[in-house]
């Protein structure tokens, strides 16, 4: 019976860190200052990141949008984002993963938003 109880506890526990950390992983907050510093260090690297990948020569013009989600190991970032090719301007979405107490950053996505 002792074992019983123990193993049941023990599931109890495993039960109760899973539900908080899909509580945790599931709720996006907007963001509420598009100019902050931080925010504006990972949209450059979104951008920077795909130059990277994919040659397009991108500028960040600005941050329009943006929702951030805490998870265990470290902060998503979903961004909408305006940034020129030469002259032309589009709106791009972007995620973007920062690794906690890290600078550590993953691009996750980046896509064209269409007209």
């Amino acid at each position: 019976m002792r074992k019983f109880d123990y193993l049941l506890l023990l599931l109890i526990v495993f039960a109760s860190a899973i539900v908080r950390n899909e509580a945790i992983s599931n709720d996006w907050s907007p963001i509420k200052n598009f100019n902050d510093s931080h925010v504006k260090e990972i949209a450059n690297f979104a951008v920077t990141e795909y130059d990277r990948k994919s040659d397009a020569n991108l500028k960040l013009e600005s941050v329009i949008d943006g929702y951030t989600q805490e998870k265990v190991d470290g902060i998503s970032y979903r961004l909408a984002l305006i940034a020129t090719n030469d002259s032309f301007f589009n709106i791009y979405s972007t995620e973007v993963w920062e690794k906690a107490n890290s600078e550590y950053k993953k691009l996750i996505s980046f896509l064209l938003v269409p007209e």
